[in-house]
């Protein structure tokens, strides 16, 4: 019950709150809109939007108070009825950026990003797809038929996502039965001597926690995704809703391109340990034999073998996880770096 309430405030606050705000906010309260960072750079936001980014002084004007101009200038343009078409006038070395034929705001060289090589063409033609689409979510603020199937939208969401929820919920009792005698199985297979290595109440713990975690985890992915799919059908807050969106799966992307990058390092470590593994099977053997005398070497006796068989053991190891360093996955950060220290220095106490 409490998260269809949740779901019928933030449909209503999208729905009627955001857009009267947005609507009805004067010239002084959209200048919190404008992200000024100095006085050679301002953003000019409208409707929630990047509409355009001035890199400088033109004609004498510093970028903030262009900007300012031009968002003013925007609003007040949009209010009058008419097609509202975009388009592009090169004058005295300028580009006009117009609606409807009257000139919104001035493009010059100096708003071009330099470091980019970014061309005036290329300027000009970010900058007019830009407004069309703020031209665009701003007709759709005031339809009711784009309103009311945003709503329609956003309330079969709610419903699939209810839903899911609920089927979360069934699959996490349903998981957690089956986890508890899957682990108990497995703890009886243990070679344990009689001894009950753990205990049935402890099981169930386990079995308890991790389905709890999976139910968390997969109740935030459910979460997450309905609240940005529910913020991307309104125009004001579609903005949001796609950053969200695109957060996760660039992450998603970037975690998995990570660890495809690193399968060629795992696999080259896992076949310098396997070596390291089958030399010292075969250091134990040696040493097992030369210790019980089935095996007599002149350079090695028989009291000494099983202290020289621990510290070959470990002289293996120790070359096989300096010849795996490289190629595991991490291992050039600062804080890989830190961490072998600290275990190299645990080691040497």
């Amino acid at each position: 019950m409490r998260q269809v309430s949740f779901a019928i405030v933030v449909l209503w606050i999208l729905c009627f709150g955001i857009p009267a705000l947005a609507n009805t906010a004067d010239p002084p309260i959209q200048k919190a809109a404008i992200g000024v960072s100095d006085d050679n750079l301002a953003v000019v936001r409208v409707f929630n939007r990047e509409v355009v980014t001035f890199r400088g002084s033109l004609l004498g004007v510093s970028a903030p108070d262009r900007a300012r101009r031009a968002q003013q200038r925007i609003h007040e343009m949009l209010k009058v009825v008419g097609e509202h078409k975009v388009s592009l006038k090169p004058e005295s070395g300028l580009t006009m950026v117009q609606i409807d034929g009257a000139t919104a705001f001035s493009l010059g060289l100096e708003d071009t990003d330099r470091l980019n090589q970014e061309s005036m063409a290329a300027k000009a033609h970010h900058t007019v797809r830009a407004l069309e689409l703020v031209i665009a979510e701003t007709r759709e603020s005031r339809s009711v038929d784009a309103l009311t199937m945003a709503i329609g939208y956003s309330a079969f969401a709610t419903l699939v996502a209810g839903l899911i929820g609920w089927f979360l919920g069934r699959a996490r009792v349903g998981f957690e039965r089956w986890l508890q005698p899957f682990l108990e199985k497995q703890a009886e297979q243990l070679p344990t001597s009689g001894f009950t290595v753990l205990h049935h109440l402890r099981l169930a713990n386990v079995a308890q926690v991790a389905a709890m975690v999976v139910h968390r985890l997969a109740l935030f992915l459910l979460i997450y995704e309905w609240f940005s799919f529910v913020l991307a059908r309104f125009p004001f807050t579609r903005p949001w809703g796609e950053l969200l969106s695109g957060f996760l799966w660039d992450q998603a992307a970037q975690m998995g391109r990570s660890i495809a990058n690193a399968v060629p390092g795992l696999f080259t470590a896992c076949v310098i340990f396997y070596l390291a593994l089958v030399a010292t099977r075969a250091s134990d053997n040696f040493f097992r034999r030369v210790k019980t005398g089935q095996l007599r070497v002149s350079w090695v006796d028989s009291d000494v073998a099983e202290p020289s068989r621990r510290i070959a053991k470990l002289l293996a190891w120790l070359f096989a996880l300096a010849m795996a360093y490289p190629y595991l996955p991490g291992s050039q950060t600062d804080a890989f770096k830190g961490l072998s220290v600290l275990l190299g220095l645990m080691v040497s106490l």
